[in-house]
């Protein structure tokens, strides 16, 4: 799997904003999944909206803001990039989530989501700030080709790149929603509408695997020269994808109804 993407993902067919962004079939394939549930979203507000008597024009504009934002962070090829596109998309959806602003549920929701966002957010800028502590760079695709350079690969810090590849892993399993780092979910998913929470489900899912593969494949390259990197990526994805499935069969039979809500 891992090496069908990185065929996917080889050499950009463009790039732009001087190799900030990056567009090749992987990204033309997230962004169509993203431009698909954003398209699905706005049809559906028609009469939604409305029966909730929250037919205002800021909904529209946020969806729309936040999928802009995520197609950006699924194109990302710098540091800088992947931190301003995650954190630009996150403001738009805690408002979406709180949208129904009368309900104490969806209040509720939003604020242990943006509380919890903004603790994965300071993880993630220590990560990425390590990062291009131990590599100097903050283009993605070159930090991967000095890595695969036994020539300057031998330049990088390899404790600091650890480092900051498991504060960067903490944030993109608060975004995909991980185990352990899933808490904020039940109570999002169930006070935002519903249409949100299936943009959320969608969309927001879709852009945080994208970054997240991004990374797989560029700090688990077969020929980089410190293996640390590679092990640390693969054990600890592991881990993550293991306990995730495992604690989500354990406690699903709690739980009734497509949004957690318990049946009275």
């Amino acid at each position: 799997c891992v090496f069908a993407f990185r065929v996917w993902a080889g050499e950009p067919t463009a790039t732009a904003f001087n190799g900030a962004i990056r567009i090749d079939p992987f990204s033309n394939a997230i962004t169509g999944i993203i431009l698909v549930g954003t398209l699905l979203t706005l049809g559906a507000t028609v009469g939604y909206l409305r029966r909730l008597g929250i037919e205002d024009g800021e909904f529209h504009a946020l969806v729309l803001y936040a999928s802009g934002a995520m197609i950006l962070l699924a194109q990302s090829n710098t540091l800088i990039m992947v931190f301003v596109s995650l954190e630009t998309f996150s403001m738009a959806v805690y408002i979406l989530t709180a949208f129904t602003r009368d309900a104490r549920r969806s209040v509720e929701g939003a604020l242990k989501y943006f509380v919890l966002g903004g603790i994965s957010s300071g993880f993630l800028l220590l990560g990425l700030a390590f990062i291009f502590g131990a590599s100097g760079e903050i283009r993605i695709d070159v930090i991967g080709r000095q890595l695969a350079d036994p020539d300057t690969a031998g330049s990088v810090d390899t404790y600091l790149l650890v480092a900051g590849l498991g504060l960067t892993l903490v944030s993109f399993g608060f975004k995909v929603g991980a185990f352990p780092f899933h808490s904020w979910i039940p109570d999002a998913y169930e006070g935002a509408p519903t249409l949100v929470t299936g943009f959320m489900a969608v969309t927001v899912k879709s852009a945080a695997f994208a970054i997240l593969i991004r990374f797989v494949l560029v700090f688990t390259t077969p020929s980089a020269a410190p293996p640390e990197s590679n092990i640390f990526m693969t054990e600890a994805l592991w881990w993550l994808a293991a306990a995730t499935m495992v604690f989500g069969n354990l406690v699903a039979p709690n739980h009734h109804g497509i949004r957690r809500r318990r049946r009275r």
